[in-house]
């Protein structure tokens, strides 16, 4: 895997789920490349960087339940 934002949705529920890679890392991964293309693209009126990741943390708590039902 290179970096984690290059994932696809369906490629990324699988490392979760898998245990290759968190929700908070995948998130993080996510928000990190936002801030470095924001300002060239301009495609975000808002972003809750905190409120995602504190949302992918607790689903790493309950165990990758962003995975869940994912062959």
């Amino acid at each position: 895997m290179n970096e984690p934002y290059e994932l696809t949705a369906s490629e990324g529920i699988k490392a979760i789920a898998a245990g290759k890679l968190t929700a908070e890392a995948w998130v993080a991964s996510c928000v990190e490349r936002i801030g470095e293309r924001e300002p060239t693209v301009l495609a975000w009126e808002y972003l809750d960087r905190d409120g995602a990741l504190a949302r992918a943390r607790e689903l790493d708590k309950a165990g990758g339940g962003i995975a869940a039902g994912v062959p």
